[in-house]
């Protein structure tokens, strides 16, 4: 390892990669000027105590049940909160619910060995601790997207005394080599170490790349037939435009992250084999035991449905309730579509904010 950390050749490779990131940044920042950016409902920070902090909604009454939506720890969180007519915090706030959002910390130097029970059991624990030191309440509905849906779902099996319900969409929990295109890409990388050297953290700009190279058709081609069908239609295409200027907030993820998601999850399914520790705890889906509510998306090829299914079917809890969705025009990647999608915000959410007040 030290040989290796010692390769220039690497190095500059690492450094380029991390340039990229600044590159996109900074583009992001031009999309911004010329008003793409997100218009964001009004907040307040909640600090936690850790590198992670929350969003908190201001409500009227203030009484409805506490919605704590976790976002993926790579790209910014903007994509709950986009626009007004294809928000999910809205959805949940005309729904009468108290609403923070986690803001994973974007990467610093001392972040390089963050792992998965860092950002479940001390970062996601400390920011639910303080939401519900703020709202009184004992027990919260937690909803989250892709790899976001996957911490949610950790931190649920790790303290199911805390949550009232939980919502997953487009949320791998079960993993192989024949499972997703990302599966396959992990299955032909034997040594995930090697892949990322020594460096503290993984450039965003290389995880577009790992991305587009396990499957492009989603990451390029349905990207270009996007812009295309949204073309004529001004509303689809700006959505269209807002979204793949979302794509440009890299975010790096900590080499410890990296490694145990690699490892402990994609490569050894040890969460969905009962062999996962978070915290000193080994947990498995039959400790998933509130209600959950699932997204699933048949023609992704990231998550597919047999990411989910298998694990959804072994939970310890008989109140399960599975959401197809259907694809939407207007929305670049299909994988965040059922997030900023029209479709999704006119058929589909409706239900799982129904779901998710109900019982209040």
């Amino acid at each position: 390892m030290a040989v290796a950390a010692n390769n220039p050749w690497r190095s500059t490779a690492a450094q380029c990669y991390l340039d990229m990131d600044c590159y996109r940044r900074w583009l992001g920042a031009i999309c911004d000027a010329f008003g793409l950016g997100a218009a964001h409902c009004a907040h307040e920070v909640v600090e936690t105590g850790t590198p992670a902090c929350c969003y908190r909604y201001p409500t009227i009454e203030g009484r409805g049940p506490v919605v704590v939506l976790v976002p993926a720890p790579i790209k910014s969180a903007d994509i709950w909160d986009m626009t007004p007519s294809v928000s999910v915090v809205r959805r949940y706030l005309e729904a009468g619910c108290r609403v923070y959002l986690v803001i994973w910390p974007r990467f610093a130097n001392d972040h390089g060995e963050l792992g998965l029970s860092d950002y479940v059991d001390s970062m996601l624990l400390r920011g639910i601790d303080a939401v519900c030191a703020q709202t009184g309440a004992d027990r919260i509905h937690l909803a989250g997207h892709s790899i976001g849906g996957l911490l949610a779902g950790l931190f649920a099996a790790r303290y199911p005394e805390r949550i009232r319900g939980l919502t997953v969409l487009s949320t791998p929990l079960h993993f192989g080599p024949d499972i997703g295109a990302l599966g396959r890409l992990v299955s032909l990388i034997p040594d995930t170490r090697a892949l990322i050297n020594a460096a503290e953290a993984v450039p965003g700009s290389l995880l577009n790349i790992l991305s587009a190279a396990a499957s492009p058709q989603t990451f390029i081609f349905s990207r270009g037939m996007d812009f295309l069908s949204s073309f004529a239609d001004p509303a689809r295409m700006r959505m269209h435009l807002l979204v793949e200027r979302w794509t440009l907030d890299e975010t790096a993820m900590p080499r410890r992250l990296f490694l145990d998601l690699i490892d402990r999850l994609y490569r050894d399914d040890a969460f969905a084999a009962g062999r996962l520790r978070i915290g000193g705890k080994r947990i498995s889906p039959r400790d998933i035991v509130a209600p959950i509510t699932c997204v699933v998306d048949r023609d992704c090829d990231i998550v597919p449905p047999e990411s989910i299914l298998p694990v959804l079917a072994r939970m310890g809890t008989q109140d399960r309730e599975l959401f197809w969705y259907h694809g939407d025009r207007g929305v670049s990647l299909r994988h965040v579509g059922m997030l900023v999608g029209e479709r999704a915000h006119r058929e589909l959410w409706p239900r799982l904010v129904a779901r998710s007040v109900q019982g209040n």
